[in-house]
């Protein structure tokens, strides 16, 4: 009896030990399948930073600041597991399954992170019309950019020139053909009709089917043209105008499609004319007072067009004109110039006069 009392305190002594080795086993398992997930995970991070390096190489702005943000990136996240598990001795605080714990902490950061850089590829490009996608709009090649230029990059570059129109429903145009500049910060547009000034706003989206250009409805001066041609010019390029839907860069060269394959307008792209004293818009009018009395000798008139649509901030001074009278007596006349693509229909402006006296 003795005898099997000890064997059976033997096996009862065995089975723990047992059960323990087959644990250990499988937990080693579970390490090495978790660490092995954190390191495909980290695989693919890698391969998707570098196609991003590959395809954006041309932003070189864009490429300095995305291996500043990489390189803050693993110091956060080795921070974070730090702080995470913090212990001296993380295996024997954490217990046998710290070394599985922590890989899969970081895979779902790197998983994450990941995705975050998809951003910059052509897989995971901002959706169409997404005013806040910044410098993750896609970059795809053209057939027409310069080697290692982007499509994104050669567009954005069109849209900082001035746009004449050199085509329109097979007629040529040469002077005093409509045009288009473009303000890319603000998104607005403003140029000549041929007979007008207009201005409005745009959008660009760049997705696989091609680019796309919305144009909204076109504010314009009333003027009258000079005859019914030109007329017939200036509603047909409106119209056109209101109609595209998207845009092909050529060289020097863009068109504007609506729904199928034949353009509506054809532009040949060249420098902004900010020189151009013809292409300013201007306000004149006269100064003159109710008080009757006499300008002193030596007085100055200074007349200013006031962008005052800021209640929090100065108005901004658009045009300035100083007018010494010598003499001259109210009214005197003054004639403000402009830069066209300094107004925008969405502001409020007002006029300030002022006369000093003369010292």
């Amino acid at each position: 009896m003795r005898a099997w009392k000890l064997n059976f305190v033997v096996a009862a002594l065995l089975l723990p030990v047992s059960s323990a080795v087959a644990l250990a086993q499988t937990q080693a398992a579970m390490n090495k399948e978790a660490c092995a997930e954190s390191s495909k995970a980290d695989a693919e991070m890698n391969t998707v930073y570098q196609q991003i390096l590959r395809e954006r190489q041309a932003d070189a702005l864009l490429i300095r600041k995305l291996r500043a943000a990489q390189r803050t990136w693993i110091t956060y996240r080795d921070a974070h597991l730090g702080a995470l598990y913090p212990a001296a001795n993380p295996q024997r605080e954490y217990g046998s399954a710290y070394p599985a714990c922590r890989c899969t902490a970081l895979a779902a950061a790197t998983k994450l992170r990941t995705e975050e850089l998809r951003q910059w590829t052509g897989d995971g490009a901002a959706e169409e019309g997404d005013v806040c996608a910044g410098s993750t709009r896609r970059a795809r090649t053209d057939a027409t950019a310069a080697p290692g230029v982007g499509k994104y990059e050669q567009a954005d570059s069109v849209f900082r020139k001035r746009w004449t129109l050199v085509e329109m429903e097979g007629r040529s145009f040469a002077t005093g053909a409509p045009y288009l500049e473009f303000n890319v910060k603000q998104g607005r547009f403003s140029g000549s009709s041929g007979c007008n000034r207009i201005s409005g706003g745009y959008r660009v989206g760049f997705s696989p089917g091609g680019d796309d250009l919305g144009i909204t409805p076109v504010a314009t001066t009333k003027r009258a043209c000079a005859d019914a041609e030109a007329q017939q010019v200036e509603t047909n390029f409106l119209k056109a105008l209101e109609a595209t839907t998207r845009f092909q860069v050529e060289g020097d060269v863009v068109r504007l499609y609506a729904t199928n394959d034949r353009p509506l307008l054809t532009f040949r792209v060249g420098a902004m004319e900010t020189s151009n004293v013809t292409a300013m818009d201007s306000v004149k009018g006269t100064v003159t007072y109710l008080q009757r009395i006499a300008l002193a000798p030596g007085a100055t008139v200074e007349v200013k067009l006031l962008d005052v649509s800021r209640a929090d901030a100065p108005s901004v001074t658009i045009a300035e004109q100083v007018i010494k009278p010598a003499g001259q007596q109210v009214p005197i006349a003054f004639e403000l110039r402009s830069d066209p693509r300094r107004i925008d229909e969405r502001h409020r402006y007002a006029l300030r006069v002022r006369i000093l006296e003369g010292r």
